[in-house]
């Protein structure tokens, strides 16, 4: 699949790759992108001004949205062809107070999408049930996603 990359921890590391599509467990979700948002944190790893840790290579972005491609064996509650607003934690623990009291996206092993698990600017993304959120017929997918773009009507060419 295409995806925007940063591969380097140097200014303008950046390019559009081709990356391996996520391969979901049993208690994800595959997500097909249909918008994404590009947010000052996407800016700042693109020229190396970020003061949080990256891995590289990583596919950026992490305010996005789309449709329910895949649904793991776990997962009840969701369908494919769902359209769906994800949150940013990617993983988290489970475990800490934050977790338990609902406010995991607080937790001290939190992983975000974009920095350091891949994210959404790309045609897919693997992502947990917990941070779904349905977005109505009647709202686009560039409303249901903070500065999203519909990807739908871009080309994926390099």
């Amino acid at each position: 699949m295409k995806a925007v990359v940063k591969y380097d921890h140097q200014d303008n590391c950046v390019e559009v790759r081709d990356m391996p599509a996520p391969v979901i467990n049993p208690d994800q979700v595959l997500i097909q992108v249909a918008a994404v948002g590009v947010c000052g944190s996407d800016i700042h790893m693109w020229h190396e001004h970020q003061s949080w840790k990256i891995k590289i290579p990583v596919i950026l972005g992490h305010e996005f949205c789309g449709t329910i491609a895949e649904v793991g064996r776990n997962v009840h509650g969701f369908q494919p062809g769902e359209r769906v607003a994800v949150e940013t934690a990617a993983s988290v623990c489970n475990e800490c107070v934050f977790c338990r009291s609902g406010n995991y996206n607080l937790c001290p092993s939190r992983l975000g999408y974009g920095n350091l698990i891949d994210g959404a600017m790309a045609e897919y993304v693997a992502a947990r049930p917990q941070i779904l959120h349905r977005i109505p017929e009647n709202v686009s997918f560039e409303q249901g996603c903070p500065g999203g773009a519909d990807l739908r009507r871009q080309s994926h060419g390099a």
